[in-house]
């Protein structure tokens, strides 16, 4: 397998991705630095459509600086973007990925994007936690609440602390006790909650 794209997927990239960023929308002509071509799924998990369009962004900087930097050096949020794929994702066109100028979109194989549909939105801002921010959060502390794991262990007791760990993701504490991850289809309820108890 080649270690670098072809000129002819290159060039199918840079159209659909409008010669700019995806993360940041900065152009070239705006003094950005350098054609830098991301693969999300990254080119040390080698995989027969490596170098193809869905796999790849058009992003500034390089691996360390630009927005090509930011998303090597802040990978927990870049996978829950899209802008990174794990290894174990079979095909890269199924992951989303959020865009500076086009909000949420597919990467098609085709060579063309495809924006997400609000069901198939909801369902991936659910799955990574990114439904959940702190800031809408945390007028809640003091409040008594339910936290709801995608395993289905469920939590009751006072929501005594709020904070977001190093890749976003919203970290809520019942009763200064354990703290729960809202992803991977977690979920927190404020209604109706005064006579519920504490399953554990």
């Amino acid at each position: 397998m080649s270690t670098r794209p072809s000129e002819e997927v290159c060039g199918i990239v840079d159209q659909r991705d409008g010669y700019e960023c995806l993360v940041c929308g900065g152009m070239r002509a705006d003094g950005w630095s350098g054609e830098s071509r991301h693969h999300r799924l990254m080119r040390s998990h080698s995989f027969p459509r490596l170098h193809s369009p869905e796999n790849m962004m058009r992003v500034c900087g390089s691996g360390t600086t630009g927005c090509h930097g930011r998303i090597h050096a802040h990978p927990g949020m870049a996978y829950r973007l899209g802008w990174l794929v794990h290894e174990w994702v079979e095909d890269p066109s199924e992951v989303p990925c959020k865009t500076c100028r086009h909000g949420w979109v597919f990467l098609e194989k085709d060579g063309t994007m495809r924006p997400l549909t609000k069901p198939e939105l909801d369902e991936w801002l659910l799955a990574t936690g990114l439904k959940w921010r702190r800031e809408d959060i945390g007028p809640h502390v003091g409040d008594m609440c339910s936290v709801t794991l995608g395993t289905g262990f469920r939590d009751f007791g006072k929501l005594t602390g709020v904070k977001e760990d190093s890749s976003g993701v919203v970290v809520v504490t019942l009763d200064h006790t354990q703290p729960w991850r809202l992803e991977d289809n977690a979920t927190i309820n404020f209604n109706n909650l005064q006579g519920e108890h504490h399953e554990r």
